[in-house]
């Protein structure tokens, strides 16, 4: 089911299905996993990843440590994503998503908002560097 409405005043739910929850931050794209990250969920997120060009917020607060804690859905050569494309939200300041970044090189942030700025900031050439 597609839905486009009103999230916050600066956020747009453009899709809401059974597994991804995708919402617009003006050109930054917001993906949240809805349920974890089980095998047809990790699918819908890879189909996503690969069609979707514009800077990426992949929101893992809804997910259990376990998921965020092994990084091996996330593939960024094969997504043909450069890192300081794609961030990660856990919500967690105690390490959790840190394994993904270690591997992939990816910022993880506690706030989608941190993390949406970073894009911004590194979208207009100041923090280059920090993917």
């Amino acid at each position: 089911m597609s839905r486009a409405h009103p999230h916050s005043s600066t956020e747009l739910i453009v899709e809401e299905t059974e597994h991804l929850r995708v919402s617009m931050s003006g050109n930054i794209v917001i993906v949240e996993p809805v349920g974890g990250l089980d095998t047809a969920t990790v699918e819908a997120l890879d189909r996503l990843l690969s069609e979707v060009t514009t800077p990426t917020v992949i929101d893992l607060r809804r997910c259990a440590p376990t998921d965020t804690a092994a990084p091996d859905w996330l593939d960024l050569q094969r997504w043909h994503r450069a890192p300081d494309s794609v961030c990660i939200v856990t919500g967690r300041s105690d390490g959790g998503g840190h394994a993904v970044a270690d591997e992939h090189h990816l910022a993880v942030f506690v706030q989608p908002a941190d993390a949406i700025w970073a894009l911004l900031l590194a979208e207009t050439g100041y923090g280059a560097g920090w993917g």
